[in-house]
């Protein structure tokens, strides 16, 4: 084994290569060009050979094999990424598709994985492993003996060649305990923030089920009655859910949800409307509608819901063919008006009350119909809102940028660029909310990335907010724009404290003591010392 090891330096023979369990009870065998051999080491007897686990014919050594600390799961770290097998099964597990992977560890359970790239640090939650939950820029930094803490939340390894440095990452936030294996489809904060109405949808009916939660505390409310999906199970396509829309009134007393096909309105479609403070359910608007232009055909699906500034309808919307506007009343439940030729499934309403903005770059004239068009991101746009006092219009597109317009979104004020990708990958924009006085813009992405901009000055503030990784649902932030909260796919609240003495008292507590005046000198030099904590 010792021989083994000090050959795996020498890549350019094709050595084999051997790995033996933590637990010194199964050892994996390496041939080149032949499958990876597991043994039982004490009852010295070769196991079924795990399927479609063939070695390189020119060298072992690059492609790494290894077990997990529990000893349950045979990793294989080739140059594509990283490939991994349940030993008792046989069966393989989701690949993290990553080039040039090095410095693998996991934890103690297999849930998470570290490892280097030639660029950063990075971690992955193994069971969901499409994109990393952390990153950690290197800046030419060589990295060896990377470790992965999960009990401290930390990642630690030597900086240097002479490994005499050793840093330590934080992952507060990042390794949520929180964490449900059930994925929400959905979520809406209501405006002050003190409701959160997360759905849940049953994979085989199609049915959603919404849940409200406190929403400066997570914990439950009440569970609303479900609503179910039109499309009969048998045409349901997993690639096409049935999309789940959820929207708050003005004064955050009455919840609108409902659910939809994913392209026609059939029968049953409806938006269901529950009352927050009594508890009920005090209402239906029957959406269901035939195609304006083609007698006795269903027409489109509801895409989108909003409000009406005065609180007494619901606008919804139907794209992409025959697009419209429809405005429900809401005592009476019967359709009012319709507005042809505008629709989008993100409709933001500016503060006043009068203009309503949609995601394809239309804006209406709530009073006077009068539609006008005007690009509002180079792409796609993903997400869209107005600052509180409706001074600014953001827009997020699926690269990733946010561009910041004057709230009538005759002239741009700025772009917020992208947070680098990798290769083709893409970083949607998948929710924006601005602070209560339009200073700052929060920015969620798809990718589970939470970042702060300065509006004014169109400036991040610090770097990326720690996040569990999954994407973002909805974001807002407390009335004194001291916190904010995201609500995720799989982590229901998480909490940022945004005011600088919040800051420093976390800070403070992270630390065993404060700095003393040779680590201020040594860390922060250029500011004189004083007494932090």
């Amino acid at each position: 084994m010792q021989r083994l090891y000090r050959q795996r330096a020498m890549v350019g023979y094709p050595f084999p290569d051997a790995q033996v369990s933590a637990d010194d009870q199964l050892m994996a065998l390496c041939l080149p060009g032949a499958r990876v051999q597991l043994w039982d080491i004490p009852r010295r007897r070769a196991l079924p050979t795990v399927p479609n686990l063939t070695a390189a014919a020119g060298n072992c050594t690059r492609e790494d094999i290894q077990f997990t600390p529990d000893s349950r799961y045979l990793v294989l770290r080739g140059p594509a990424g990283i490939r991994r097998w349940d030993i008792a099964s046989g069966r393989e597990l989701p690949r993290i598709q990553h080039q040039g992977l090095r410095n693998l560890d996991f934890s103690a359970d297999g849930t998470f994985m570290a490892a280097t790239d030639s660029d950063e640090v990075l971690l992955w939650r193994t069971g969901t492993p499409a994109v990393p939950v952390f990153r950690y820029p290197l800046s030419d930094e060589v990295v060896s003996e990377l470790h992965l803490d999960t009990a401290e939340q930390q990642i630690r390894y030597f900086a240097g060649r002479s490994q005499t440095i050793v840093r330590s990452l934080s992952l507060d936030g990042i390794i949520d305990s929180r964490w449900h294996k059930e994925p929400a489809t959905a979520a809406a904060f209501s405006p002050d923030g003190s409701a959160l109405a997360i759905a849940y949808q049953d994979t085989a009916t199609g049915q959603a089920q919404i849940r409200l939660r406190h929403g400066r505390s997570g914990s439950h409310m009440t569970e609303l009655p479900p609503a179910p999906c039109p499309t009969p199970p048998e045409d349901m396509k997993e690639f096409a859910p049935c999309p789940v829309h959820m929207a708050f009134r003005a004064d955050g007393r009455v919840l609108a949800y409902g659910i939809s096909d994913p392209t026609t309105s059939l029968p049953g479609e409806k938006i269901y409307l529950w009352n927050i403070r009594t508890r009920q359910l005090t209402g239906s608007l029957p959406v269901t509608r035939n195609h304006p232009k083609s007698y006795g055909m269903p027409g489109n699906a509801v895409d989108g819901i909003a409000f009406h500034p005065d609180g007494t309808s619901l606008m919804t919307s139907r794209i992409p063919q025959a697009e419209r506007i429809e405005f429900w009343d809401l005592r009476r439940r019967t359709m009012t008006r319709e507005l042809p030729g505008a629709g989008g499934r993100n409709l933001a309403v500016k503060p006043g009350g009068r203009v309503m903005a949609t995601d394809l770059g239309q804006f209406i004239d709530l009073r006077s119909g009068r539609i006008t068009q005007r690009a509002l991101t180079p792409g796609i746009t993903t997400a869209l809102t107005f600052s509180p006092d409706g001074s600014y219009l953001a827009a997020g597109d699926e690269s990733g940028q946010v561009t910041i317009w004057d709230g009538d979104a005759r002239r741009p004020l700025g772009v917020l660029p992208a947070t680098p990708a990798r290769g083709t990958d893409s970083r949607p924009v998948s929710e924006l909310a601005f602070s209560p006085d339009g200073r700052t813009l929060a920015a969620a992405g798809k990718d589970g990335t939470l970042r702060l901009w300065d509006t004014q000055a169109g400036r991040p503030l610090g770097t990326p907010l720690p996040t569990a990784g999954d994407t973002l649902l909805s974001i807002t932030f407390s009335p004194d724009g001291k916190t904010l909260y995201a609500a995720g796919k799989h982590t229901q609240l998480q909490k940022y404290a945004l005011s600088p003495e919040r800051t420093a008292a976390q800070v403070c507590h992270r630390l065993a003591a404060a700095p003393s005046q040779a680590e201020w000198r040594t860390h922060i030099p250029d500011i004189p010392y004083r007494h932090t904590c």
